[in-house]
């Protein structure tokens, strides 16, 4: 995997491990609503990084995420339709597992 620094711009993960869950994350909902398929890495820290909707240094609305789950945005990022789809089958699996 490919080193990640502050500012680069990486897709939308699909998985959270860390902090609250994927379905009521923040960041997850307003880069969403702002049509984007992308977060902006505002920090890195040991195994982790944190993620926000924009570069802002000032904003405090980042949350944290495993670097395992993350990859950088390119040409073949998946667009916001994909990532509900594949978001969705997920949750498919997840609940057939606690059948």
């Amino acid at each position: 995997m490919e080193q990640l620094k502050v500012g680069d711009k990486v897709e939308i993960p699909l998985v959270k491990e860390t902090g609250i869950s994927w379905e009521k994350s923040f960041v997850i909902k307003s880069a969403f609503a702002r049509g984007q398929n992308y977060l902006v890495v505002t920090a890195i820290e040991h195994d982790y990084a944190e993620l926000d909707v924009r570069k802002d240094k000032e904003s405090i609305t980042f949350e944290r995420f495993e670097l395992s789950t993350l990859r950088k945005l390119d040409y073949k990022s998946p667009t916001l339709e994909h990532i509900l789809v594949l978001r969705q089958t997920i949750n498919e699996i997840n609940a057939q597992k606690t059948l």
